[in-house]
């Protein structure tokens, strides 16, 4: 019985060992899109400059009073470290016009997953939004008028 006992441990630690397949290339987060297929959000585009684009998932707005919690994808023109894009869950304030992000998913230029963490310490702190950065045009888009 004990042989039995060993013979399962060592087995299972074997699997454990086992090399875990990387995430498959996903097309609607490759860095050429996005595109309009079936199945991927439909992005709006917010800002393209020299560096990349921004879009935001028009479904994902949510607004809470002077707050304004988006989903935004960033394609950058060049790799850095293996990125091309990512997309970000981002708290906006409205009246302050400032952001904090919120959560943040790291893909390849084929769109295979490379890391994904919620974002603590400073980076999640809000900070002002400048104007013509990304955040700038996601707050004249989504944020009400004022006066």
């Amino acid at each position: 019985m004990l042989d039995l006992l060993i013979a399962a441990a060592l087995a299972q630690a074997l699997v454990n060992q086992a090399t875990v397949a990387p995430d498959p290339a996903d097309r609607c987060y490759a860095a050429d899109g996005p595109d309009r297929r079936p199945g991927c959000l439909p992005w709006r585009l917010m800002v393209r400059d020299s560096e990349g684009a921004v879009f935001v998932d028009p479904a994902s707005v949510r607004r809470r009073g002077n707050l304004l919690e988006v989903s935004m994808r960033a394609v950058y023109l060049h790799s850095e470290n293996g990125t091309r894009s990512h997309v970000a869950r981002a708290r906006f304030d409205c009246v302050r016009r400032t952001s904090a992000i919120l959560h943040l998913v790291l893909f390849d230029a084929d769109g295979r997953r490379l890391d994904a963490f919620t974002v603590t310490g400073p980076p999640s702190q809000p900070r002002a939004v400048e104007p013509r950065a990304p955040g700038h045009y996601i707050i004249a888009a989504y944020c009400p008028r004022r006066n």
